[in-house]
C-alpha cells in the first residue's frame, strides 16, 4: 500500500512481490521469489556459513533457495518459541515442489 500510494508504484508484478517479501505465497512469480530471497539473505543478515550457502545457490536454483530460506526462517521461528504463519508453510511446501 505504501509503495502504490507513497512512491507511486503501479506495476502489478511490483506490488505482488513486495507483499510476499516476508512470508512468501505459493505460485509467486520469479519476480517474488527473487524479493522473498533478497530479503532473507540480504547482508545486514549475517554471514554464516549457512547463509553464504544460501546465497551461492540462490545464484542457480530459485526455487530451491525459496524452499531453505523458508526452513532457514522456520527453525529460528521454532528455536525462538514464535508463531509460525500458515503461508510460510505454504509457501515451503509449494517451492520443495517445484525444486529442481
Amino acid at each position: 500500500i505504501v509503495a502504490n500510494t507513497e512512491f507511486g508504484v503501479e506495476d502489478p508484478d511490483v506490488l505482488e512481490a513486495i507483499a510476499n517479501h516476508t512470508l512468501g505465497n505459493p505460485a509467486m512469480s520469479d519476480l517474488s521469489c527473487i524479493v522473498f530471497i533478497a530479503d532473507c539473505l540480504e547482508p545486514n543478515r549475517g554471514k554464516t556459513p549457512e547463509l553464504d550457502s544460501m546465497r551461492l545457490l540462490s545464484q542457480s536454483n530459485l526455487y530451491k533457495t525459496v524452499q531453505q530460506c523458508c526452513d532457514y526462517s522456520l527453525r529460528h521461528l521454532m528455536n525462538t518459541y514464535r508463531t509460525i504463519h500458515p503461508r510460510m508453510i505454504l509457501t515451503r511446501n509449494w517451492a520443495l515442489s517445484q525444486g529442481k
